[in-house]
């Protein structure tokens, strides 16, 4: 619907392929046990109350003999069922839920560590928009991003694009900074190195509201823009003149996208990109980056057990995806998804002896796909939910259906307002056993 707030009508190429998804001969309809040898791929269809039996007395079992924390649950994009399966892990009293860590995580943490919190892009009335390892055109087509980058280029706002490649917003971009894949974090330093060399900072801001700038000062003298140079491939004269650029423009502001947390330094740079909109007096302040307010809405509330998330938890963790001194963290205590499926190959410190993946493929969605597959045939008990057959279906002892999102009746916000929307399901004949899953495994 074009009244829409979110997409104002428009679709991206998923939904219209959504159709195909939802009524694909892939589909799983019905619980399915494994009746040969692991990676066959042979299976028989079971009922549900056996199926979900022979979870659970599976799950009560190993934890009696090897303790909760022997669960681990692999982390599934936002799906709706999500919360339910932390619930699920606090209760059964286990902190091992595997997280990817490539999406999402590292600009959550490193923003609310440095700033408090993580602050949106005021696009819309800024007169300079970075888009920084951020890609508004290809990535949520539907969504405000591109419609934003289109208004703002028609009333006169300059764009700088900082990314490796030439794509579309970078072709728009009055200023590209094509950099090295990985080197954002050199790239931040050099800019504070020219900012703070040359005293662009907003000094109130500084005084009043920055912790540490002083030993800030002096760190970033080593970090020139010919050093900057030899690790970004980026000329130092187009770092002092792009760093000069930002400062001095009163509403700037800088879009940074998840492009920027594929690398083994993102935490950094994006640290350092932080302290950047800080110092130069670019935080909360219109046309710049905005502290978000809470929503008058009523929120609904979380099905999460916070409350039994306990250092006890933390200090089981099998592979903290970051450092157990700041878990649990906004999902609860996690692990690394990958280093969930690597304890079952060392068993250091201890081996997981039961993974679930709902919604989460982890052959094609993790690297080590070769250790990844020893991993899912040495592993005690292997549980798979999803839509259609995923691509580790032949390695699982019990794989369970799901509803699609278009089956399901679930309340969600909308990130442009806060708007809650009831979004009601249809039903069809012949999937109707996967939508039994959303009730009857959680229960």
């Amino acid at each position: 619907m074009a009244e829409c707030q979110k997409n104002k009508g428009a679709l991206c190429p998923k939904a219209f392929a959504s159709a195909q998804w939802l009524y694909s001969n892939e589909r799983l309809k019905t619980p399915l046990l494994r009746v040969g040898e692991r990676g066959e791929g042979k299976f028989k269809p079971i009922e549900w109350d056996e199926a979900v039996k022979i979870i659970a007395d599976k799950l009560l079992e190993q934890k009696k003999k090897y303790g909760p924390e022997s669960l681990a649950i692999l982390s599934p994009a936002h799906r709706n069922y999500k919360d339910l399966f932390l619930r699920f892990l606090a209760v059964h009293g286990s902190p091992n839920h595997g997280h990817s860590g490539i999406c999402n995580i590292q600009r959550t943490f490193a923003f609310n560590y440095t700033l408090g919190c993580w602050p949106d892009a005021d696009i819309n009335n800024s007169d300079l928009i970075i888009y920084w390892a951020r890609q508004p055109i290809f990535s949520g087509s539907a969504l405000p991003q591109a419609r934003e980058l289109i208004a703002a280029k028609k009333r006169g706002a300059k764009i700088a694009a900082v990314k490796p490649s030439m794509e579309p917003d970078a072709a728009m971009a009055d200023y590209w900074i094509p950099l090295r894949p990985g080197t954002d974090a050199a790239l931040a330093l050099a800019m504070l190195h020219v900012v703070i060399g040359e005293d662009l900072v907003d000094k109130d801001f500084v005084r009043d509201w920055c912790y540490g700038y002083d030993e800030l000062k002096e760190h970033v003298k080593q970090y020139s823009p010919e050093w900057g140079e030899r690790i970004t491939g980026v000329p130092a004269r187009q770092i002092v003149d792009f760093a000069r650029l930002y400062a001095t423009t009163k509403a700037a502001s800088i879009d940074l996208g998840n492009g920027v947390e594929h690398a083994p330094s993102s935490s950094d740079a994006i640290r350092a990109i932080a302290i950047l909109i800080a110092i130069t007096g670019h935080l909360d302040r219109p046309g710049c980056n905005l502290i978000d307010e809470e929503p008058e809405v009523v929120q609904p509330r979380s099905v999460r057990r916070y409350d039994l998330h306990t250092q006890d938890m933390v200090d089981k963790l099998v592979g903290p995806e970051f450092p157990r001194a700041f878990q649990p963290f906004i999902e609860g205590p996690a692990s690394a998804y990958y280093r969930i499926l690597d304890s079952v190959l060392t068993e250091k410190p201890y081996p997981v002896r039961t993974i679930i993946a709902p919604g989460t493929q982890p052959l094609p969605s993790t690297r080590g796909t070769k250790n990844a597959i020893e991993a899912l045939k040495k592993v005690d008990f292997f549980v798979t939910i999803d839509v259609t057959r995923p691509a580790e279906m032949a390695f699982a002892d019990i794989v369970l259906p799901v509803a699609t999102s278009y089956e399901t009746d679930y309340s969600f916000e909308l990130q442009a307002d806060g708007t809650l929307v009831d979004a009601g399901s249809f039903s069809l004949d012949e999937i109707v056993h996967a939508r039994e899953m959303e009730f009857r495994f959680t229960r």
